[in-house]
């Protein structure tokens, strides 16, 4: 997993997913997935709670 500084990139989560860096693009504009804005335009994850919603079945997050 390719991390910055304890984050992980959008490249990072979509192989680490198995999925493409649009599908992980459509995930943060439905709020679905655990992410984090740096600087307001630089999307990072944190790696724990990737995995902790990728177990719990891709399930929807709830306000972040």
């Amino acid at each position: 997993m390719s991390e910055v500084q304890g984050f992980m990139t959008v490249d990072a989560v979509a192989r680490h997913l198995g999925v493409s860096r649009r599908t992980v693009y459509e995930w943060v504009s439905q709020r679905r997935i655990p992410f984090y804005k740096i600087g307001g335009t630089v999307l990072r994850f944190r790696p724990g709670e990737i995995e902790q919603w990728a177990r719990s079945g891709f399930q929807s997050v709830r306000d972040f």
